[in-house]
């Protein structure tokens, strides 16, 4: 009796082993094209073609040699971004050289040998200039002063003449001296003029700098 109900549960387990054979030998499919065609895809670690993953995808580090691609909203430090961060029209930035030639970019001319400064009023549509590169001295005057002169006699001594009161002659015969008194001229005063010190103010009202290009977002 034992041995029959070994022998029917050996049968039982045959029979179950051989089911699940041919269940699995009828639902294998067969390759579609010729090798090496549709093998499985390679390792993204070493495939070239693209790959397309469902679910996330997470490592350490994200690394592109080319272009980065996405097609949706990016995750920046928890912040989710919809649209990549552009620069407004309008706005002007410093460049070494020359604008980009791609963006959308022109160099702003009225800023050529100028720097920028803030609207005193923060009016945005009265931008104007203003300045100058030379030095600029502020209008004033200079006042010389004078101790007036009254009315006054200079005295004149000569000598050598022999003829005449004056001791004056046109030719020396002796040794007489004399002296004249001039009259008077009245009050008076003189003038004088200030002398100018310093060098020229021409391109002296600029600090150090450092010339660069303005260019405007358009």
């Amino acid at each position: 009796m034992k041995n029959n109900i070994i022998q029917t549960l050996k049968i039982l387990l045959v029979a179950v082993v051989l089911s699940f054979g041919i269940s699995y030998v009828y639902a294998w499919t067969g390759p579609t094209v010729a090798p090496p065609g549709g093998n499985t895809p390679e390792p993204i670690n070493i495939g070239g073609k693209q790959q397309d993953k469902a679910g996330n995808f997470r490592a350490g580090g994200l690394r592109s040699f080319g272009d980065l691609i996405v097609d949706n909203g990016i995750t920046l430090g928890g912040v989710r971004e919809v649209s990549w961060p552009s620069v407004p029209s309008g706005a002007i930035m410093m460049f070494d050289g020359v604008c980009p030639s791609s963006g959308g970019w022109s160099e702003y001319t009225a800023l050529r040998g100028r720097v920028p400064r803030g609207e005193p009023n923060g009016n945005g549509a009265s931008l104007g200039q203003g300045g100058s590169d030379n030095a600029i001295v502020v209008a004033h005057s200079h006042t010389l002063t004078m101790n007036r002169v009254g009315n006054h006699t200079h005295s004149v001594t000569g000598g050598g003449g022999g003829r005449g009161s004056s001791g004056f002659s046109t030719v020396d015969t002796g040794t007489k001296y004399g002296s004249v008194t001039t009259s008077s001229a009245g009050a008076h005063t003189p003038t004088g003029t200030i002398g100018s010190s310093g060098v020229s103010g021409i391109n002296k009202n600029i600090p150090r700098y450092q010339e660069v290009i303005f260019c405007l977002k358009n």
